[in-house]
């Protein structure tokens, strides 16, 4: 298997981001490479904040200043090559090359073990204090275009008018999607996207949709 160019490394801070955040977020059920986001899901929101060990953490300019420093040095000693970095007060973005050493999500890893040894040292961290989420977005980037795209995100689409045509055009995505969901529960169809055989009954969807369930099945004779 060919070696990405880049991994799109996306973390927030504790409590930032709970899983059902309309932002959009992603468990270990959604975590694959082309998997989509959890949908929208506020009661998921209450009651993972009800079980918080601790308050929500947001950055300060302190706090990202001595990210913004670990981040480039880590990279260094690992020799990976960092291409760009957005240090936010509720998240971090990283787009690197770890040349082939490392999965994304122990990159990641390693990004925050970094991050919260160097705040505690600078007195900015308490020593159980959680720092980050326990989940976060690990994109494969695999050509020239999605690095383009990438890199405009981190750079030049985190805040001012760029961010606000970005969350409207996510809005409309949306919608646009729930009304296609919709229609496709209307027509008796499957809202997964997975390919309609005519015909085709449910048992036989289910067999083709989901070889290995129905291969591992037990046996009824």
């Amino acid at each position: 298997m060919s070696l990405p160019l880049a991994y799109f490394l996306t973390w927030a801070c504790y409590g930032q981001r709970l899983h059902g955040d309309e932002r959009g977020t992603v468990d270990r059920e959604h975590n694959r490479r082309g998997s989509p986001m959890l949908a929208p899901d506020p009661r998921r929101v209450a009651r993972e904040r009800a079980v918080m060990n601790g308050p929500p953490v947001t950055l300060s300019a302190a706090m990202r200043a001595v990210v913004e420093d670990a981040i480039p040095q880590l990279c260094e000693e690992r020799g990976w090559r960092l291409i760009t970095q957005s240090v936010r007060t509720t998240h971090v973005h990283v787009v690197v090359n770890c040349r082939g050493s490392h999965s994304p999500e122990r990159a990641m890893a390693q990004f925050n073990a970094r991050l919260t040894r160097e705040l505690r040292r600078a007195d900015l961290a308490g020593e159980d204090q959680h720092l980050w989420a326990e989940h976060g977005s690990t994109r494969w980037i695999n050509d020239y275009a999605g690095l383009y795209g990438a890199i405009a995100y981190v750079n030049d689409w985190q805040t001012g008018p760029n961010r606000e045509m970005l969350e409207e055009h996510r809005r409309a995505t949306r919608a646009h999607i729930e009304s296609l969901k919709a229609w496709l529960r209307e027509q008796g169809l499957p809202e997964d996207g997975s390919t309609v055989v005519v015909g085709e009954s449910m048992e036989e969807r289910h067999a083709r949709v989901n070889p290995e369930v129905v291969r591992n099945e037990p046996r009824t004779e």
